[in-house]
C-alpha cells in the first residue's frame, strides 16, 4: 500500500514541478518584454554609462588619484571595474 502511494505522489509531484517551472518561464518572459518596451519608450540605452559626477572629473584629473577616481565612481554609479576603468581612462585622455 504504501509503495502505491508512492508512485502516485512522485509523478504528481513532477507535473506540478514542471508546471510551476513553465508559468515562471512565461511570467518572465512577460516582464522582459514589458521591460523592453519601456526602455525602447522612453529612449534609455540600459547598456549606457551613467556621466561622471564633479567630484570624479576632479579626481581624474589627477594621474595620482586614478583609482580613488574609479572607486568613488564605482559607488556613485554602481558600475563595475572594467567600466569605471574606461570611464575614467576617457576623462584622463580628454585632459
Amino acid at each position: 500500500m504504501e509503495q502505491y502511494w508512492f508512485a502516485v505522489f512522485i509523478p504528481l509531484l513532477l507535473l506540478w514541478f514542471c508546471w510551476s517551472t513553465v508559468s515562471l518561464d512565461r511570467r518572465l518572459r512577460t516582464v522582459e518584454h514589458n521591460l523592453s518596451a519601456l526602455l525602447r519608450h522612453f529612449n534609455i540605452d540600459p547598456l549606457a554609462l551613467a556621466p561622471p559626477s564633479d567630484r570624479v572629473k576632479q579626481l581624474a584629473a589627477d594621474p595620482a588619484r586614478k583609482i580613488e577616481a574609479m572607486r568613488v565612481y564605482r559607488q556613485e554609479t554602481g558600475a563595475d571595474l572594467r567600466a569605471a576603468k574606461a570611464v575614467i581612462d576617457s576623462l584622463a585622455a580628454r585632459g
